[in-house]
């Protein structure tokens, strides 16, 4: 068994980490999504106070002088799982921030070898790419007082332009782009030329080379002084984060914008929520939506990205643990039966997400019925969730029902690839004739 030796040992590597960490006041951040952490640092609150996500250092410190001093023998195996996870956390965290943060020109390769060794295009296109990198190579050859705010807008539209509608092309812009950066990287000391980049950016939706900017520009601002970004273009730099599931890049964007009323944090966690439906971060997720019930009161917004988590974490997560199967179906209990709910008008969406995470066809009967009930017109997934549940019983009364249904609604579904989706759970049931690919005789009529 481990000793508290060990134990006092590894909470020292701990704090060490955390030190490292506190060196750029967006690293922590990236902590928010690790449920170990949010244990020991007691939950969201810790990272959602505004501007000021406390030192980690000093958290760690406070956790390690408990454990040192009040640790039973028993509790150690604990500990040592809780040290270890935290540890693997903040190597995560530090990992997670350095690959999306380049702050020197010395971790960017030149444009020489971008071709070759950075972006692995097609020989054929080698050409072509070398036709932008000359125009990015002009550009980081200029001196910094040349770099004007029409300059930056005509670079960018160029250059997206040349390389509009090719393959990864967006991933080798975003990458020149970064380079370029980082050879005028005195220019975002002119905080009209840094907006009007970040906002460039934004518009030509390259939000990772928009976020590596402000990166750059806060590691030389003050952690005291607003950095030179309108709210707007903040809030819709995070909404495009959001789409990629970079849950802790979007709450750096919630500490960098400008604070607001309760319904600026309410846009802001809902876009947080969304990029844990993304990344299907189910933990998280529910606890913002338990922070916003404990302090703010949900919107449509909130209902439907929490519908959408659910929903999303069914679907593709391969293996559902049962502490996330329970979770999940709480959630989607609690949404259903929030009093909010019943005074909004949720889109077809919210139904669809709903009716898909239960999969119950009496539970999605009702839900269907009191959407029409509503005046919500069902679109195809919601057609299609009725089907398939319809589909998952077995009762062919049910599914021509369902089907029925949907065509008085004006909305006509295909379910031969509802039926091949599900062959795998029919192989041994009384309805597996309809997962038969070429039988088409054994199948009921209107199939």
């Amino acid at each position: 068994m481990a000793s508290k030796a060990v134990i006092r040992s590894l909470l020292k590597d701990v704090r060490a980490s955390a030190r490292t960490l506190d060196q750029h006041p967006w690293k922590k951040a990236v902590l928010v999504e690790n449920s170990t952490v949010r244990l020991m640092v007691g939950g969201v609150p810790f990272f959602m106070m505004h501007r000021d996500i406390p030192s980690m250092r000093r958290v760690t410190i406070n956790a390690s002088s408990y454990f040192g001093k009040n640790i039973e023998e028993d509790e150690l195996p604990e500990l040592l799982e809780i040290t270890f996870e935290s540890l693997r956390a903040m190597k995560h965290a530090r990992e997670e921030f350095d690959a999306y943060v380049p702050l020197d020109k010395s971790a960017l390769p030149s444009l020489e070898q971008s071709n070759d060794e950075l972006f692995i295009l097609p020989v054929e296109k080698k050409e072509y790419w070398k036709e932008t990198d000359s125009k990015l190579k002009a550009f980081t050859e200029m001196e910094g007082k040349d770099v004007t705010e029409e300059g930056i807008v005509n670079l960018i539209s160029t250059l997206e332009n040349d390389v509009r509608d090719e393959k990864d092309a967006e991933i080798y812009l975003e990458d020149c782009l970064l380079h370029a950066l980082s050879k005028h990287a005195e220019v975002f000391h002119n905080e009209k030329v840094a907006n009007k980049w970040v906002k460039e950016l934004v518009n030509f939706l390259m939000p990772q080379a928009a976020f590596c900017l402000l990166a750059s520009l806060r590691s030389r601002t003050s952690i005291h002084k607003e950095l030179p970004i309108e709210a707007n273009v903040l809030h819709n730099l995070a909404s495009l984060l959001a789409q990629e599931g970079m849950t802790w890049a979007v709450l750096v964007l919630f500490h960098e914008s400008p604070p607001g009323d309760g319904l600026w944090l309410l846009r802001w966690i809902n876009l947080l929520i969304q990029s844990c439906a993304e990344s299907h971060n189910v933990e998280l997720g529910t606890e913002l939506y338990n922070y916003v019930c404990e302090f703010l009161e949900p919107d449509e917004e909130t209902l439907t990205s929490l519908a959408q988590l659910c929903y999303n974490t069914l679907r593709e997560s391969e293996e559902l643990s049962d502490t996330h199967a329970s979770l999940i179906k709480d959630i989607i209990e609690s949404i259903w039966a929030h009093p909010v709910r019943q005074d909004l008008t949720l889109p077809p969406e919210f139904y669809a997400t709903v009716m898909g995470s239960s999969m119950d066809y009496d539970k999605c009967l009702q839900i269907y019925r009191e959407m029409q009930s509503e005046g919500v017109r069902p679109n195809e997934d919601v057609v299609q969730a009725l089907i398939e549940s319809a589909l998952r019983t077995g009762d062919m009364k049910s599914v021509s029902d369902a089907m029925l249904s949907g065509e008085k609604s004006g909305v006509s579904i295909d379910i031969q690839p509802i039926i091949e989706s599900l062959k795998d759970e029919w192989e041994d049931s009384e309805f597996a004739f309809l997962a038969a690919e070429d039988d088409d005789d054994s199948r009921p009529d209107g199939f």
